[in-house]
């Protein structure tokens, strides 16, 4: 998945951010625009609130969305590196393209939690990281979606 990460980052014109959105986040109206712009006003790192509902398969195998709390994360300094964020820089994320160059990407190493990972790396080098507080996207949580899966098998948190 990270080098997945990698390589597409590696294709976006250098002088744009990177948008990270997963596979099972549906952005939000307007989410784009209120991204650029915290970039633009400064910020090297984005993340904000998100929705979240997750595809359940009932008795008789037919699948329903059933909705889960709404996550509404604060950033603190280093909460990141702290274990202090909990699964709150979920979603979809933003990062300065000079940054992402400087960290070298997301570590083809880490799964799952690329995302974590590169958060506390970010924090490592003391960028503007911004949580914005407003939805930016839906999380749909899927224990079928590849985000679940390492090489097609689940993750033991998945795993029933």
């Amino acid at each position: 998945m990270n080098v997945a990460h990698n390589v597409g980052a590696s294709l976006a014109p250098p002088e744009h951010a990177i948008v990270e959105i997963d596979d099972h986040d549906l952005i939000e109206p307007g989410a784009l625009d209120t991204v650029r712009k915290a970039l633009a006003d400064g910020a090297d790192y984005v993340f904000g609130w998100y929705k979240q509902a997750a595809i359940i398969t009932g008795p008789r195998g037919g699948r329903y969305i059933e909705p889960w709390p709404w996550v509404k994360p604060t950033y603190e300094l280093f909460g990141f590196t702290a274990e202090r964020m909990g699964d709150g820089g979920a979603g979809m994320r933003a990062i300065r393209r000079s940054i992402w160059n400087r960290l070298g990407g997301w570590d083809v190493n880490k799964w799952p939690s690329g995302d974590r990972d590169l958060a506390k790396r970010v924090e490592g080098v003391t960028a503007e990281i911004v949580c914005l507080p407003q939805y930016l996207c839906e999380v749909l949580i899927d224990p079928d979606g590849i985000s679940a899966t390492y090489k097609g098998e689940p993750l033991p948190e998945m795993a029933t």
